[in-house]
């Protein structure tokens, strides 16, 4: 399973059971209870899955559990792997703190359940007492030993060179998000320059265009010109011609 970011969750679930002997000695089968657990991603669905696994392993094998004995059964078509570490409470054998790991089947190859279920005891220890733990119903330690699950999750949670992996990743998506933005922009750039040149163009027809304009607008006037004063020519000559022979006869 993965989280949201894409890396796979190496620690799915701790819990800590307690195993409970009757006056002869005898386990007291569905009196053992987990009394502290918790899942790394609340949404899982496998949660109620991890939890019942447990209690299974405390109701129907707690004979079989030697303490200090820490070992693994492998939940096939499950994707995970459930380590089982036992550990005897007080001297007097009395009861026995089962401590349980739900882990991914590639954890081993990142890190050692050993070292991850020592320090799930010894820091659990350390924020409970004997009493506490001899005392406390199903969940009652949930509070005190929340901040202890929350740094072994987040410490096992995914490995380092996933976390680089998937970092590098990121900063290739970021990568090629600049260079499309910036063929985008060279895409633009040439539309521009495109119609620039058709801008230009136009500009270039426009201003011959006026230019013919204007050359025929001249022509126009120098015609109109020299009609008017061609009409001209011929009123005063139809009116000046008469005056003059008219003085001549006289």
């Amino acid at each position: 399973m993965s989280d949201t970011q894409g890396l796979t969750v190496l620690v799915k679930y701790l819990a800590v059971g307690r195993l409970v002997k009757d006056s002869q000695g005898k386990f007291k089968d569905d009196k053992h209870v987990l009394i502290t657990s918790k899942c790394s991603n609340p949404e899982d669905l496998d949660a109620k899955k991890y939890k019942h696994h447990c209690q299974a392993i405390m109701n129907k094998g707690a004979a079989k559990l030697v303490p200090g004995k820490r070992f693994c059964l492998n939940a096939d078509n499950e994707g995970y792997d459930l380590h089982v570490f036992p550990v005897v409470l007080d001297s007097d054998n009395d009861k026995t703190v089962v401590f349980f790991a739900v882990c991914d089947p590639e954890f081993t190859k990142n890190f050692s359940i050993a070292k991850l279920l020592q320090e799930f005891k010894d820091g659990f220890f350390s924020n409970c007492d004997n009493d506490q733990i001899a005392s406390a119903k199903s969940q009652g330690l949930d509070r005190q030993s929340d901040k202890l699950l929350n740094s072994l999750l987040q410490r096992y949670g995914s490995s380092k060179l996933q976390a680089v992996s998937q970092k590098v990743d990121e900063v290739k998506e970021v990568m090629k998000n600049n260079v499309q933005k910036a063929l985008d922009n060279v895409e633009r750039l040439e539309e521009m320059e495109v119609k620039s040149e058709e801008l230009e163009e136009n500009s270039r027809k426009f201003q011959k265009n006026a230019t013919s304009v204007k050359r025929m607008m001249r022509c126009r006037y120098y015609k109109v010109t020299c009609i008017i004063l061609l009409v001209v020519a011929v009123v005063l000559t139809i009116i000046i011609v008469p005056i003059v022979q008219s003085n001549k006869s006289s």
